[in-house]
């Protein structure tokens, strides 16, 4: 999944899930108040859910970074030489997280 498409589905799970909280307090009986909530829970569990992958993705890709960057320095290369030397990294790179979505 992509990050826009991951935030357009914690934007409409939370939606949801207030939609069904809205429902539960206009109605009367508990039972039918425990339904919607119950609902409106396991929208807030997928929002929550797709907001922790989405940080763990980001997480993962920051480390990746930083070990590309700790790398090179330890080549003693300028970044932009070495990127420019292998530019099959930055494709590789590019089209290995493209995949992922």
């Amino acid at each position: 999944m992509s990050v826009l498409n991951d935030f357009e589905s914690m934007r409409l799970y939370r939606k949801r899930a207030a939609h069904f909280e809205r429902i539960a307090d206009g109605c009367s009986f508990a039972q039918d108040q425990y339904r919607y909530r119950l609902v409106a829970d396991h929208y807030t569990a997928l929002a929550d859910t797709v907001q922790r992958i989405d940080k763990a993705r980001v997480t993962q890709r920051l480390e990746s970074l930083r070990a590309m960057r700790k790398k090179i320095s330890q080549r003693g290369l300028p970044r932009a030489s070495f990127l420019l030397s292998k530019p099959h990294l930055v494709a590789d790179e590019s089209s290995h997280n493209h995949h992922q979505r």
